[in-house]
């Protein structure tokens, strides 16, 4: 299982990257003046579902899969899909789909924020059913967003299918300015706001504190289920939750925010990584 980043434990901590696969938020960096950063965004993924026979272009890492009754296609990198020749005769073929784009990069500064999750969208179990055309069906996969030793991270790209497109995870700020919205938003800094997730992708980042001694702890970033944990005295907020989905046939929670940091240990601790680990 993977998700965000846990957010650097000050005294010179980097922040841990978010995993990859999962779309997770970088933790946050701690203290610029070690010349340490914060952690990456995971990339993002694109897996598709149907009964139809299915075929995959791009690296190995992409790949098929069949349980006897359902194909199940797996993009970690961009690539095309197509469909069997039982389903050439169709126009539009109904598929379920997962579609979570790259988190983005934590914040860096004596104590940032975490970089929120990839922008998450799933129709399964229950939800509607994408149709795409017999193919080739280009599928691009969303990197995640860099984290940064001295300033805000950077966004995480956009993972996308057809016309079903995620958005990428917002970056988690240093102490000198706001974060950035996404798919999920990004952590605030110390003394500064979270950021905006998107509707019906993710949630909004933490805020960080306001100026709370002695640890300064930045916010959390977003997850696709949960706001990350506004920062406080003594910690760095927890991401934001992931979610749990089962579309490959086990339980897997992805997208997690990555957790805000701190500016000294002896304070307390960084923010725990959203639910899904990358701690």
């Amino acid at each position: 299982n993977g998700g965000g980043g846990a957010g650097g434990n000050g005294a010179g901590a980097i922040g841990t990257a978010g995993t990859p696969g999962t779309g997770g938020g970088g933790g946050a960096g701690s203290q610029v003046g070690t010349g340490v950063g914060a952690g990456a965004g995971g990339p993002g993924i694109v897996i598709i579902k149907s009964t139809n026979g299915l075929a995959v272009t791009g690296p190995s890492c992409n790949s098929v899969s069949y349980d006897g009754t359902n194909f199940v296609a797996s993009f970690k990198a961009s690539g095309c899909l197509t469909f069997g020749c039982a389903a050439a005769v169709d126009n539009f073929i109904g598929v379920d789909y997962l579609v979570v784009a790259g988190g983005g990069g934590g914040g860096g500064s004596d104590h940032g924020g975490g970089g929120g999750a990839g922008g998450y969208r799933t129709s399964f179990p229950s939800g509607t059913k994408a149709y795409l055309s017999a193919g080739p069906n280009a599928v691009t996969i969303g990197a995640g967003g860099a984290g940064q030793s001295s300033d805000d991270g950077i966004k995480g790209s956009n993972s996308l299918i057809a016309g079903i497109t995620s958005i990428g995870g917002g970056y988690g700020s240093d102490d000198q300015a706001s974060a950035g919205p996404g798919g999920s938003g990004g952590g605030g800094g110390n003394g500064r706001p979270g950021a905006s997730g998107t509707a019906c992708q993710g949630s909004n980042g933490g805020n960080g504190s306001a100026n709370q001694t002695p640890g300064y702890g930045g916010g959390g970033g977003g997850g696709a289920s949960a706001a990350g944990t506004n920062g406080s005295g003594s910690t760095g907020g927890p991401g934001g939750a992931g979610s749990a989905n089962s579309i490959t046939g086990s339980s897997v929670t992805r997208a997690g925010g990555g957790g805000g940091s701190i500016y000294n240990r002896p304070a307390g601790c960084g923010g725990c990584g959203g639910a899904g680990g990358g701690g």
